[in-house]
């Protein structure tokens, strides 16, 4: 709570216009030219892989493509037939070359209209090169920090685009710095619920996923694989729903 006040006077102080991020002007303006020519090198060894070409922003003619000339199988269908979305397309992907390459060139086209040529125009606006986001304090459901105009918290962190998080600099002398809350929703759940195997891993600093698949899978906590702790995450999240889903029936029920 101390801390949501203090976030609350620090984002309603009168110095609120000096929130700003830097970037370096000369790489974001560099990068679109390099992503341009990556994606320009992808469309053509995908209209050479299917024997024509053809407009890679349209679902209907990549769909048209893969369900008809290539002939692969339709997973799902969706509102103006088989779907080409991207989960459609990973699901696809071994079963011809050019449905990796169409992922590929999807994820290279939206990281210059959603990012590089938002961020381009935002800089454009500022004589130094600073992007001036908006940040909200009750906008989310969840009661999470957000920002807008434009969105900084969803910078792709894929290796085989760092560079757009590298264009992210800090002023000389201060440094950038990432913090959150650590599993804050579990360790209020943990104490309500007095369980005592979610206190003791809390007490003893586990990361509470791992801790999570390590009792699922009967396994070490050193040995837990990514995929393991993904599960086990869906089911520390799902568990809390549900324990909070029913202590608010049985405390607010109108039959208590």
């Amino acid at each position: 709570l101390c801390m949501e006040i203090f976030f609350y006077f620090f984002f309603s102080s009168r110095r609120r216009h000096t929130r700003y991020i830097s970037v370096t002007g000369v790489q974001t303006c560099a990068l679109p030219i390099s992503l341009e020519k990556e994606i320009d090198s992808i469309s053509k060894s995908i209209f050479l892989l299917s024997g024509y070409e053809f407009n890679l922003n349209s679902p209907k003619q990549t769909a048209q493509l893969l369900f008809g000339k290539l002939g692969l199988k339709p997973i799902r269908k969706g509102k103006e037939g088989p779907s080409t979305d991207i989960e459609t397309l990973e699901k696809l992907s071994d079963k011809h070359p050019v449905v990796s390459r169409i992922i590929k060139y999807r994820s290279l086209e939206k990281l210059i209209t959603t990012y590089i040529e938002p961020f381009i125009h935002y800089m454009e606006a500022d004589p130094n090169c600073r992007i001036h986001t908006t940040f909200n304090q009750k906008l989310t459901a969840t009661g999470r920090l957000s920002s807008m105009n434009p969105n900084l918290q969803n910078i792709p962190t894929n290796n085989q685009h760092h560079t757009v998080r590298d264009l992210f600099i800090a002023q000389d002398g201060y440094s950038l710095i990432s913090s959150d809350y650590s599993q804050m929703e579990l360790r209020v759940m943990a104490v309500l619920s007095k369980d005592q195997e979610l206190i003791r891993a809390f007490e003893n600093q586990e990361d509470i996923h791992s801790y999570t698949a390590s009792k699922l899978f009967d396994i070490p906590i050193s040995i837990v694989t990514k995929s393991q702790r993904r599960l086990a995450k869906v089911i520390n999240f799902r568990s809390e729903e549900r324990r909070v889903g029913k202590e608010c029936r049985s405390r607010w029920s109108p039959y208590h």
